[in-house]
């Protein structure tokens, strides 16, 4: 008999009795269960609290559903605080549980199989919540830098790329100056992995506002946008330069493969220079736009165009005179 039967009000004791029985299909019994048990934790959030220990005491599969419903919490309202407090250490226990990756030759053992089996559904779960929670994806962020975890486990676990690239997106605004022209926009950009993704982007929104810029291919765009997944490829209508760096130079390219969080900054700001290209054709596939994540689409719009005077006093700032 689980413990949980002893100890919990009876709302839950019906949730996660119900979670119990689960085995990888869903019935009735468990979707009535399960919406009575959100509905209640609605009026008494406390009840979210009490369930996490359901991820102690029940198989995987069963573990995986509460984890799922943690998720929904997380989409439809639920303090997302609240709902990390509960998912997140037991997603992390999960985790510490599955093999390394890097570990090929070692075979799963009969436990971490079974833990590897709804793990993907755990992984849907916490990309809900971190989708709503940025402070905590950033800290993890860093975090899977300094240890790679989820990488490595990539190679065993889908699910596991989904929380890594949920980790990798990156929502900001740059400053795009045009040393040429002496015009400069300011974008805002939300959910990109790295900058071949931003560049598409940005293209988009600028088109042929600006010289060198042209009027941008509408399915590469509904690609990078997660719309339609098709093959498509694109290519750098500018050299992208580092606003350090006050002529184009090949040493000071932005590269596409970077995360955009590394983007340089003057005053605190991000700010990328368009210059003529420099090596002809710069391409880059629809590969770098993946994976992409229903709870976190991409995009990148102006939010507005600098005036004469005040672009070029930003050029001017960066001791770039006229070009």
């Amino acid at each position: 008999m689980l413990r949980f039967l002893h100890s919990t009000s009876k709302v839950v004791k019906r949730f996660l009795k119900a979670c119990e029985q689960y085995g990888g299909r869903e019935c009735a019994e468990l979707q009535q269960a399960t919406s009575e048990f959100l509905a209640a934790a609605r009026r008494d959030p406390e009840l979210l609290s009490e369930a996490r220990r359901g991820f102690e005491e029940l198989a995987p599969a069963a573990a995986a559903w509460l984890a799922l419903t943690y998720g929904t919490a997380a989409e439809t309202g639920f303090a997302p605080e609240l709902v990390a407090a509960q998912l997140l250490p037991a997603f992390d226990t999960w985790v510490a549980h599955l093999p390394k990756g890097n570990e090929g030759a070692v075979p799963p053992t009969a436990q971490q199989e079974r833990l590897l089996a709804p793990f993907p559904y755990v992984c849907q779960a916490v990309v809900s919540l971190l989708a709503r929670t940025p402070d905590e994806r950033e800290a993890r962020y860093r975090t899977e830098r300094e240890t790679g975890r989820l990488d490595q486990l990539a190679a065993v676990s889908y699910g596991a790329t989904w929380v890594h690239e949920a980790l990798q997106k990156t929502s900001g605004r740059v400053l795009v100056l045009h040393p040429e022209s002496r015009r400069g926009l300011e974008l805002d950009y939300r959910n990109v992995s790295n900058c071949f993704h931003l560049f598409t982007l940005l293209q988009g929104a600028i088109g042929t506002r600006l010289p060198g810029g042209r009027v941008p291919d509408a399915l590469t765009l509904e690609v990078a946008r997660g719309e339609t997944d098709v093959k498509v490829s694109d290519e750098a209508w500018w050299h992208y330069g580092d606003p350090h760096c006050a002529r184009a130079e090949f040493m000071a390219s932005i590269w596409g493969e970077t995360n955009p969080r590394e983007l340089l900054t003057v005053d605190g700001e991000q700010v990328l220079l368009l210059w003529k290209p420099l090596l002809g054709r710069r391409s880059w596939d629809n590969g770098y736009f993946r994976p992409q994540l229903a709870q976190f689409p991409p995009s990148a719009v102006i939010e507005r165009e600098l005036p004469d005077s005040e672009a070029d006093a930003r050029l001017c700032a960066l001791r770039m005179g006229a070009v």
